[in-house]
């Protein structure tokens, strides 16, 4: 069993439009394109048997039509493999009863992004989200650490996630890319060893990074010896694989999480058992 914890689709109408655009923002090229029907494939192939699909909403006027397709596809169960989240953003004004209704209707979680609020995670506004949220016993995913598509700023630091764990104590709330993309150094020393829980998504392995003008990308992911030091010093317990695709190729994640030194135990809990307990199934 391998649970996916970092998906993203879109749309069919709207997938090549929506990919594009991240693409040039991001200068990451995609793995797939964008479509539901294509992120099966690509769980076929990697031996992937479930997905969690986030949604981001970059506008509040997005939240509810998001929402809605969580919670019809929650109410037709996971035959497909695919299990939607709801989202949240900042500008949203019935957030209690908006996070409800999620809840009432079976959905597990929401994803934030704050790094496209352009907001702190401090802001009281997020905090609200990710208060109601747990009152709520929903999950809280959200990206951690920097942004590609967005340079300019860190809106996710990990001075504001101990502040957060500190006023909140969240125990449902997920940390993409290992905590804090391309802030691993600060991650290992000061957060690791949290309740948050970390995803593996677009952290380890090569980007698929555009080349070319005018903004080619320049980052880089994890070395595997990082990685794996990570992982032990935060606790196997609370690492859940994930990938971010179309962003990073599933089959190759998967290989990649294989060929390192964790034992089998650890690679259960990592690639299914941990999510179990987080989702509940």
């Amino acid at each position: 069993m391998i649970i996916d914890f970092h998906t993203h689709t879109f749309p069919e109408k709207i997938a090549e439009k929506a990919l594009k655009n991240l693409s040039n923002t991001s200068r990451a090229i995609p793995y797939t394109d964008g479509t539901v029907s294509d992120r099966l494939n690509s769980m076929k192939k990697a031996g992937i048997d479930i997905s969690i699909n986030l949604a981001v909403a970059t506008k509040a006027s997005q939240v509810e039509g998001i929402n809605d397709i969580a919670i019809a596809s929650t109410s037709n169960g996971i035959s497909e493999g695919i299990i939607e989240f709801g989202s949240m953003h900042i500008e949203y004004e019935n957030v209690k009863d908006e996070l409800k209704r999620l809840s009432d209707n079976g959905v597990k979680g929401i994803k934030i992004h704050p790094a496209f609020y352009q907001k702190d995670i401090i802001d009281s506004r997020i905090k609200n989200i990710i208060y109601e949220a747990q009152a709520l016993n929903l999950i809280v995913i959200t990206h951690a650490g920097w942004d590609i598509g967005f340079p300019e700023a860190n809106y996710i630091p990990v001075k504001s996630l101990l502040e957060i764990d500190k006023e909140i104590s969240p125990k449902k709330m997920v940390l993409a890319h290992m905590g804090g993309w391309n802030d691993w150094k600060t991650v290992e020393s000061d957060l690791a060893g949290s309740d948050y829980y970390f995803d593996t998504s677009f952290s380890i392995g090569k980007i698929n990074a555009r080349l070319d003008p005018p903004a080619p990308m320049r980052s880089y992911n994890m070395q595997d010896e990082d990685f794996l030091r990570l992982c032990k010093k935060h606790g196997i317990n609370k690492i859940l694989f994930g990938t971010d695709s179309p962003w990073s190729d599933q089959k190759e994640y998967v290989d990649k999480i294989n060929t390192m030194s964790f034992s089998e135990e650890e690679k259960e809990k990592i690639y299914h058992q941990n999510a179990e307990k987080l989702l509940g199934i």
